[in-house]
């Protein structure tokens, strides 16, 4: 899924990659679905992070 072992370029990348994800896609589709509703910025840097633990 995701490579740990990757260059901090990448990382970087693949971070900024999710959070314009997100910020696309999440805070209109996904508000109603979490229990950030009343903060989307909040409830997107949470998804994020989530990944991230998935992934470790």
């Amino acid at each position: 899924m995701i490579r740990m072992k990757s260059s901090p370029r990448e990382a970087f990348a693949l971070l900024r990659g999710l959070l314009f994800y997100f910020m696309r896609d999440g805070f209109e589709r996904n508000r109603m679905h979490t229990p950030f509703s009343h903060d989307p910025y909040m409830g997107t840097i949470l998804s994020i992070l989530s990944l991230f633990m998935l992934a470790a």
